[in-house]
């Protein structure tokens, strides 16, 4: 999930989120499971990239449990708590201050 790659298009939609919701229809999933379990945020895809930042990953989740939810009505989009709202990946085993952003 990068910035400048494509994932948002002029009207401001996630590209990639809109992709993934069209796949859940079209196959019939449930919904989905997002488990980041890198250093996402701090040098992984720093490659040329704009790399997105806790909030923006946020804000992503948000946006794909919305589109789910209009595409496939009963959906779910579950989150892991690996990344808390630094950026770096702490375990939490349980939703507290640190990965509530996420969510």
């Amino acid at each position: 999930l990068t910035l400048d790659n494509g994932n948002k298009h002029n009207k401001g939609k996630h590209v990639y989120a809109d992709k993934l919701a069209e796949i859940c229809k079209y196959y019939g999933f449930d919904g989905y499971l997002i488990n980041i379990e890198a250093k996402y945020f701090n040098s992984i895809f720093n490659l040329n990239h704009k790399v997105a930042s806790a909030s923006e990953l946020a804000d992503w989740i948000r946006y794909l449990t919305k589109v789910m939810h209009e595409k496939v009505p009963g959906s779910i989009v579950m989150y892991y708590d690996s990344v808390i709202k630094s950026g770096i990946v702490q375990w939490q085993s349980m939703l507290n201050d640190e990965n509530r952003v996420i969510t």
